[in-house]
């Protein structure tokens, strides 16, 4: 038997222990989740995780050798493996501040009977005018508190940042209504791609954490945020000369982005808008990546350039009990500083052959109680194409596909 039943077993005892603990001591442990269910219909094969609950962007185009598109196929398929369970640990004061705990989990892992997956482990030290967060949590790029109001599990993806990090971060509260926040963040199962494809070791070998910081603003229904993201990254820990020899090497590549968000939350009508310039954001499950602008024949040596992307959306919602709402999401490939050498195959990333990525996905779900019954009809289009060899990224011949979601949920809260 695996280790995921009696982990479970331990969550729930923990939750039922507190009772017990509550009256001994000032520890509070609070227990609650949801169990979920969806079920959709896609009209193409698309590019997606864990078993396509998660999506992003349809498929390019597959030939056989009779011409017909692989990818030109509908498909179906229903699961319960985004219900959660969530425990919140309170009560206690440590070097003056109050002290809380998160840990939460889901079985959006690995298929088969190991699924269960760690999503948030943080430990929280709250002080009057600041906070400290030590842990796993959603990156700072996420921003959960101003999520669209989407229906599929990608929360609008990847037009907006998807990526939950080990991380330590700070937030200061410089008014009542401004508030800074600086994060040093690793990689785990979010990462950045290189030549030996996903891994978390590129940011590991620079022995420099992914630096964020984000400036927030709220005034009554109102917040504004800004943030800016840097971090390096080296692709390779030794190169190959066109003689076989090895040599090592240090070469970084540096990415920066910025982001700009807005959201307006009133007794009814909801509306957030988010643009984002960013550089290389593959471990954000966005589009992105990097490119090798040179190798020296005499030693392998590389140099690199990050893809630049724009990404922005739009999400209205109106209502409380019955509430309709619709995002409106685009991306575009902005191509690379310096030029890249030969085509495809000197590019590491996400989706780097695509031009742009439009999304527009109406949704209604209706509240009775603690239960919520939805449903979403998910549009994206994206355009595809070539690389033009020794570019700035550029692509032509292209062509575009698309994906239409329709999805149903049901999720009971606890």
């Amino acid at each position: 038997m695996n280790k995921t039943l009696p982990t479970f077993i331990l969550l729930i005892l923990c939750a039922f222990a507190s009772v017990t603990a509550q009256n001994t001591d000032s520890l509070k442990v609070k227990f609650n989740g949801f169990l979920r269910f969806d079920y959709w219909n896609d009209t193409r094969v698309t590019d997606e995780a864990i078993e396509g609950i998660f999506t992003l962007v349809p498929s390019a185009k597959l030939f056989d050798s009779h011409g017909n598109d692989l990818n030109d196929k509908a498909s179906a398929n229903a699961l319960a493996i985004s219900s959660r369970v969530k425990l919140g640990i309170s009560g206690t004061r440590v070097l003056g501040a109050a002290a809380s705990g998160l840990l939460e989990a889901d079985f959006t892992g690995a298929s088969g009977s190991s699924r269960f997956r760690l999503r948030h482990a943080a430990i929280t030290l709250g002080w009057t005018k600041s906070s400290l967060l030590i842990g796993s949590y959603w990156h700072q790029m996420v921003v959960p508190d101003a999520f669209p109001s989407v229906i599929a599990l990608n929360t609008g993806a990847p037009f907006q940042c998807f990526n939950r990090s080990p991380q330590v971060t700070y937030n200061y509260k410089l008014t009542k209504s401004f508030q800074a926040t600086a994060s040093a963040a690793w990689e785990s199962d979010y990462m950045s791609f290189g030549p030996d494809g996903p891994n978390s070791k590129y940011l590991r070998y620079t022995s420099i954490p992914d630096i964020t910081l984000h400036l927030r603003y709220t005034a009554s229904e109102f917040t504004f945020g800004a943030l800016s993201e840097l971090f390096w990254l080296q692709p390779r820990l030794f190169t190959v000369n066109s003689t076989g020899d090895k040599k090592q090497t240090n070469t970084l590549l540096r990415s920066l982005s910025y982001q700009g968000y807005a959201k307006y939350s009133g007794d009814k009508l909801f509306i957030v808008g988010r643009a984002m310039v960013g550089q290389n954001l593959a471990h954000h499950y966005s589009i992105g990546g990097y490119g090798v602008t040179s190798i020296d024949a005499a030693t392998g040596h590389e140099s690199y350039s990050a893809f630049n992307h724009f990404y922005t959306y739009l999400n209205v919602g109106y209502g409380k009990t019955v509430k309709p709402s619709i995002f409106v999401g685009y991306a575009k490939n902005l191509g690379t500083d310096k030029e890249i050498l030969g085509g495809s195959t000197n590019v590491y990333g996400r989706s780097l052959n695509i031009v742009s990525v439009i999304r527009i996905a109406p949704n209604i779900s209706w509240t009775i109680n603690n239960m919520i019954l939805a449903a979403e009809v998910e549009y994206t289009n994206a355009e595809y194409g070539t690389f033009i060899p020794n570019s700035k990224g550029k692509i032509s011949d292209t062509y575009h596909v698309s994906n239409t979601r329709v999805l149903f949920i049901a999720q009971y809260n606890f």
